[in-house]
């Protein structure tokens, strides 16, 4: 016959396995009370504050873009109207200079007929008091010519 052979049990039942049973137990439940419970309250109270503060941290960041386009739009509105007026401001004044050129043109282009009006008649008075002083020296110049010419020698008058 053979033999088999016998295994010694590992584990011994006897009462210290339940009283090691009961003393873990026990510990377990002291355990949760003092410590698990507490830590994982902390752990959610810890969640929900950062959760909170998550939240509100979204909140105000929406409420800035909304605050920062806002301000984009009125920056643009301003901008417009700021360009309108200085462009109204701008064709006033063009036109004022325009106008006042004109009158500065007007009034130079009277000042300059005034003035050639002017020489004209002073050109006109020198001419006429001039006149017969020309006419004199005319008849002086030619007889001088005239007396020169017969006494030049090679020339027979």
């Amino acid at each position: 016959m053979t033999h088999l052979p016998v295994l010694a049990a590992i584990i011994d039942l006897d009462v210290t396995v339940f009283f090691q049973l009961a003393l873990f137990l026990s510990l377990v439940v002291i355990l949760n009370i003092l410590v698990f419970k507490p830590m994982l309250a902390l752990f959610k109270q810890r969640r929900e504050a950062t959760e909170g503060q998550e939240n509100e941290t979204r909140e105000k960041q929406q409420f800035a873009a909304e605050l920062s386009a806002r301000h984009e739009t009125e920056m643009a509105g301003a901008t417009a109207q700021g360009m309108a007026a200085h462009n109204r401001i701008k064709e006033k004044a063009m036109a004022e200079e325009a106008a006042l050129l004109g009158k500065v043109r007007a009034n130079s282009a009277s000042r300059l007929e005034s003035e050639l009006a002017t020489y004209a008649q002073e050109i006109e008075e020198a001419r006429t008091q001039a006149g017969p002083a020309i006419s004199q020296m005319g008849s002086e110049i030619a007889q001088l010519l005239s007396g020169a010419s017969a006494n030049k020698p090679g020339r027979e008058g």
